[in-house]
């Protein structure tokens, strides 16, 4: 689909998450790029707040956990009461062994 309407920010965005969804280190790497390039594409606000979090999601998984944690900031950034990234980017800073007041 990605390859017949590259411009389509929803097939890369549902591609992260199938992706995502196959809970491989091939997967989470994918779901990287896909999620990136969503956020390339869109400019509304609640698609970047929910496309930022799948990053942070694809970044954990993936080992990345500074980037994980400054995607969950941003997220937070927008919306600071929610505690799903409150406690994964808690739980990042944990692997991290990063405990900031």
């Amino acid at each position: 689909y990605i390859a017949l309407a590259p411009g389509d920010l929803f097939g890369y965005y549902q591609r992260g998450v199938a992706n995502l969804q196959l809970g491989t280190a091939a997967g989470f790497t994918a779901a990287k790029g896909d999620f990136s390039k969503f956020l390339t594409l869109t400019k509304q606000p609640d698609e970047v707040l929910i496309g930022t979090k799948y990053l942070a999601i694809a970044q954990e998984k993936s080992g990345d956990l500074k980037e994980s944690a400054a995607s969950y900031t941003k997220v937070l950034a927008t919306n600071k009461n929610d505690a799903e990234s409150l406690f994964s980017r808690g739980m990042v800073y944990m692997s991290l062994k990063d405990y900031p007041n």
